[in-house]
């Protein structure tokens, strides 16, 4: 007489049961982790811009001469911006945004997909003056499917965020 030992193991009805209830959980899980990746892009963005806009404003106090932030594709989702000291740049052509004839930072969508930037700049253009920091006032407007945060920038060079979609922005005027 042969004595079978206990087996160890899961039956087909367990497995089915199991993978089942991981199917559930990640059709759940995956849009709200799609919903976080985005808002954390649209983060990143606004708070690299306003970090650049502060680098101008420095940079023109450093160099002692006007340094300006240049934008391009106003309005779009094909767009980019860069640091110059020339009170204009094209931010798509290579080595064509320099302060001293430097490159100090050039920014565009390839780093933020699906965001939309529009700004209020006369000329898409915002230079800081190397005396005192100031600037021309303006606004700098992202927006994905559906949600804004707004930049502001005010005549002395203060830098402020505001958002009535995103939490961890202050509501906007």
């Amino acid at each position: 007489m042969i004595l079978r030992g206990k087996l160890n193991g899961f039956t087909l009805l367990e497995l089915m049961v199991s993978i089942a209830v991981m199917a559930i959980i990640a059709t759940t899980v995956v849009p709200s982790f799609n919903s976080m990746k985005e808002k954390h892009k649209m983060r990143g963005a606004a708070e690299t811009i306003s970090s650049d806009l502060q680098l101008a404003r420095s940079e023109a106090i450093k160099t002692n001469q006007n340094v300006s932030l240049s934008f391009s594709g106003n309005g779009t989702t094909n767009w980019c911006y860069g640091i110059n000291d020339s009170n204009g740049c094209d931010c798509s052509v290579d080595n064509a945004c320099l302060v001293d004839g430097n490159p100090v930072r050039v920014s565009s969508i390839n780093e933020f997909s699906n965001i939309n930037l529009a700004t209020n700049f006369s000329g898409q253009t915002t230079t800081f003056d190397p005396d005192r920091g100031t600037t021309n006032s303006g606004t700098i407007t992202l927006t994905t499917e559906g949600k804004t945060i707004t930049i502001f920038l005010s005549a002395i060079g203060r830098i402020s965020l505001c958002s009535d979609d995103y939490s961890s922005y202050p509501d906007c005027p």
